[in-house]
């Protein structure tokens, strides 16, 4: 499903699906390497860490937001996928995020945190030396909502949470802190015309591969869906529980 209409486009997303197009690839080890800096942003009255990983050449940044059902999980998780972006020359930042307390699986305190990285990153870019990168950001499961929601040209997204049609357990799991309807409110208010490619294992039961379709099918022509046969939720995952 190629349906991106620039050239550059089509460039960047050939070049990030070949990164993770391969079997060896798909099941992705918890352990990666460690950061190369650590900067910090503030949000809701708390210092927040933020994870570098740094290429030797960077032409492109990358974002990208751990998963965990908004309640668990952490910026060191995605690891596994940085040391793929790094070995092709896209420098890779992880953002922490407030996670919620007990039962409650809503994304909205982790959201007000990316609203507020989003409004700090053009200043925080610059004393980072990452200002003049192609920006693009990802996000697994969980964190493909807080991924849509962060800044970038593009997002690549692997078995993202971005609408609920309680088909799986995340899903069930969520609705019952959160109406659907309040769900789709946060999807539809995210939304931009900007290329998208999603992976997704179609034997996902605990965030299946619907939401992805649907959202992919709001996009149109800006969004790429690349369907693992076979493939559940652990599937480029970072948590594996």
């Amino acid at each position: 499903m190629h349906r991106f209409k620039s050239y550059l486009a089509i460039k960047t997303f050939l070049t990030l699906a070949n990164l993770f197009s391969f079997t060896s690839c798909y099941h992705l080890s918890l352990s990666g390497s460690s950061p190369d800096r650590v900067y910090s942003y503030h949000s809701q009255g708390k210092e927040l860490k933020v994870l570098h990983y740094q290429s030797r050449r960077p032409t492109h940044l990358i974002i990208l937001w751990h998963g965990g059902g908004w309640k668990k999980g952490s910026p060191e998780n995605m690891s596994q996928h940085c040391d793929i972006f790094i070995k092709h020359n896209i420098d890779c930042i992880v953002p922490e995020y407030s996670l919620a307390d007990g039962l409650d699986a809503t994304p909205i305190l982790a959201l007000k945190d990316v609203q507020n990285f989003k409004t700090q990153f053009k200043d925080l870019s610059e004393t980072w030396g990452v200002a003049t990168l192609t920006l693009w950001s990802g996000g697994s499961s969980a964190g493909g909502l807080l991924a849509a929601w962060s800044p970038g040209e593009g997002l690549i997204l692997w078995s993202p949470v971005l609408k609920l049609n309680g088909q799986g357990a995340f899903d069930n799991n969520v609705l019952d802190s959160m109406s659907r309807v309040e769900m789709d409110v946060l999807l539809n208010q995210q939304i931009q015309a900007r290329p998208t490619l999603i992976f997704h294992g179609d034997r996902d039961v605990t965030v299946p591969i619907q939401g992805s379709l649907e959202y992919c099918e709001l996009l149109d022509d800006q969004c790429s869906m690349e369907i693992l046969l076979g493939e559940d939720h652990r599937v480029y995952s970072d948590n594996r529980d």
